[in-house]
């Protein structure tokens, strides 16, 4: 049974073309967060970042249109990798005691409907690691934020060529 799973699941993986750098996706979380008017900000400083073909800020990561705007670059070929700046902690297939709802659904539409493979995808969980930190002033949770998304994008740049030789 776990065989035909992983072959179902490996046929639905998609052939990706793969262009050179990282687009990067900010995640709202349904204007749910409490730093919501760092988005702006945190998108134009991780722009400017070694590697970054562009950013974009989205509403819902977790829902069915959210999942088909991110992998809609990787599927047309406009970039090579992804970094989800959300409030998931892992782009892996397994689900772990820290996976809400949201969180499962956002990696079933990026992973088994869009049929994104998991190593063209890094996460970082902005959502409850920066942005509902409420002890946090704006200035505060701007320097962390910046801080996540640059290890973020160093770990999607580094992982680029990983996969192309295995």
């Amino acid at each position: 049974l776990r065989e035909d799973a992983h072959a179902a699941l490996a046929a639905r993986r998609r052939a990706i073309l793969g262009a050179p750098g990282v687009h990067v996706f900010l995640c709202t979380c349904n204007d749910s967060v409490h730093h919501r008017a760092l988005l702006g900000p945190l998108a134009d400083s991780v722009r400017a970042l070694p590697g970054v073909t562009g950013t974009t800020i989205l509403n819902a990561a977790c829902q069915e249109a959210g999942g088909r705007t991110i992998a809609a670059g990787l599927l047309a070929g406009g970039h090579g990798r992804i970094l989800l700046a959300a409030c998931l902690c892992c782009p892996l297939e397994i689900l772990c005691g820290s996976c809400t709802h949201q969180r499962a659904r956002a990696k079933g539409f990026l992973f088994s409907e869009q049929g994104i493979p998991l190593q063209l995808v890094e996460t970082v969980n902005l959502r409850d690691e920066v942005l509902n930190q409420r002890e946090l002033d704006s200035a505060a949770a701007l320097r962390l934020g910046r801080r996540a998304l640059a290890v973020g994008v160093a770990r999607a740049v580094s992982g680029a060529g990983y996969f192309e030789n295995s």
